[in-house]
């Protein structure tokens, strides 16, 4: 991935369910700020920052979005705190970030 990407994010759809478990294992907790890629290795940390212009370091711990959304254009599932430290509003669903990786 090129540093400094910029691309489409979404809350993770299954957010709103705590306790599913994620591909590393772990169970999802909405109050950690995580996220689900298929660009970035398991475990890999990375650099969100949204149009609040706030930036947000997220662990990837998760496969996402579906496919489907995935060849449309998005490229992570944020937690709900991560989604809403970057893009502000939970109702809005959907906004365009810039990523980094901060360590792989």
């Amino acid at each position: 991935m090129s540093r400094g990407q910029h691309r489409q994010a979404n809350r993770h759809p299954k957010s709103s369910r705590g306790g599913r478990l994620m591909a590393n294992g772990r169970a999802l907790d909405d109050t950690k700020a995580t996220a689900a890629s298929w660009d970035y290795p398991l475990n890999s940390v990375i650099r969100v920052t949204g149009q609040t212009k706030t930036n947000v370091a997220c662990l990837v711990a998760d496969r996402g979005p579906a496919r489907k959304l995935y060849q449309t254009g998005r490229l992570l599932d944020l937690s709900k705190r991560a989604f809403q430290a970057v893009c502000g509003d939970l109702r809005q669903g959907l906004c365009e970030v810039e990523i980094e990786e901060v360590r792989p």
